[in-house]
């Protein structure tokens, strides 16, 4: 699977709302650590989740929404996910799907209700903010790979809410990532990303991730309940918490066109 902001884990990451953790040897590489957290990410996994927004803009305002995350992984590469909101009344029924699968990509569709019909999410568009909070299309449906777009190398471990973490210095393999630079500082007991650090082409820093609230889930796997993207240059942050989540598995149904226009 792919670190996601998030999940990310940004997710991606937005880092684990579903899924199984990966374990490494005792003082791992590097690139053994940045692979151990694969499976962490914000949205991983199969299965779905209830999940609360609140984007804080600058002055301290805040708007509050409400989702249902689907996903399904086949765990030979394709993953899908559907976010639906369910509130409040303005954005209701809105809905956003992804699907990632080996040779064909990301392709990514958003269906707004005011309109009846959904719009491909493509090119520089994935860039773009996801309904107004702190993530980008690209963030939220995970298509986006740490593993294939940066080379980790191994910092100072530190510790990070009392958590012993690796540290991890990602940089790109080529010219075209969105990031210039990320630091990401990974527990070392869970394997999820505690924090990201995102910094632009000019080594500047504009964005922050932090999971927290780690809680273990039925099956004893570590699952951070709160993600937090800040963006420092708009002052604005988004504030993802986990209200429930399920592992039951969705329906294919749900992860097609058809069923996004319902």
């Amino acid at each position: 699977m792919r670190e996601r902001l998030g999940a990310f884990v940004i997710l991606s990451l937005l880092a684990v709302v579903m899924g199984a953790l990966a374990t490494t040897a005792a003082e791992p590489t590097a690139q053994q650590i940045l692979d151990s957290v694969t499976d962490s990410g914000v949205f991983a996994g199969s299965g779905e989740a209830r999940i609360t927004m609140t984007v804080i803009n600058r002055r301290g305002q805040s708007k509050r929404q409400e989702v249902d995350l689907y996903r399904s992984d086949d765990g030979k590469g394709t993953t899908k996910q559907l976010v639906v909101f369910v509130a409040p009344a303005d954005v209701k029924g809105t809905k956003f799907l992804s699907i990632d699968s080996p040779g064909q990509g990301s392709q990514m569709w958003l269906y707004l209700p005011a309109v009846g019909r959904e719009r491909v999410i493509a090119g520089s568009a994935v860039k773009g903010k996801f309904m107004g909070t702190d993530f980008t299309y690209e963030e939220i449906s995970g298509s986006s790979s740490f593993s294939d777009e940066y080379t980790p190398t191994r910092q100072n471990d530190k510790t990070v809410d009392g958590r012993d973490c690796y540290v991890l210095k990602l940089t790109p393999k080529t010219s075209k990532t969105t990031y210039g630079q990320l630091v990401m500082a990974v527990d070392k007991q869970s394997r999820i990303p505690l924090s990201v650090e995102f910094y632009d082409q000019r080594q500047r820093r504009t964005k922050e991730l932090t999971a927290s609230d780690l809680r273990r889930n039925d099956k004893g796997d570590w699952q951070p309940h709160e993600i937090t993207l800040s963006d420092l240059n708009a002052g604005s942050k988004t504030v993802l918490q986990i209200v429930s989540v399920s592992e039951k598995v969705v329906s294919e149904d749900v992860f097609t066109l058809r069923y996004l226009r319902r």
